[in-house]
């Protein structure tokens, strides 16, 4: 039996997930870098705090998926 997937908003609760998953992703298709373990050990102050969301996906008790959307300031040229 399939459990119904949960979207729902970040809590500090899901760090360890957020960072678990999100560190297996980048390994495996690029480099980690000091910014990527700063945002992965701090994803509210990095991301949250400014102006970004950061989702998780929730499958009965096991979180299988993040999604965090960075605000970036538009550069007018």
């Amino acid at each position: 039996m399939t459990l119904p997937l949960e979207i729902i908003a970040y809590a500090p609760c899901f760090q360890l997930h957020f960072a678990r998953l999100n560190k297996a992703w980048l390994q495996e298709h690029f480099v980690v870098t000091p910014l990527d373990e700063y945002e992965l050990a701090h994803p509210q102050e990095s991301i949250s705090q400014l102006g970004g969301t950061i989702l998780v996906t929730r499958e009965g008790t096991d979180i299988i998926g993040v999604l965090a959307l960075k605000t970036i300031s538009a550069v007018s040229g």
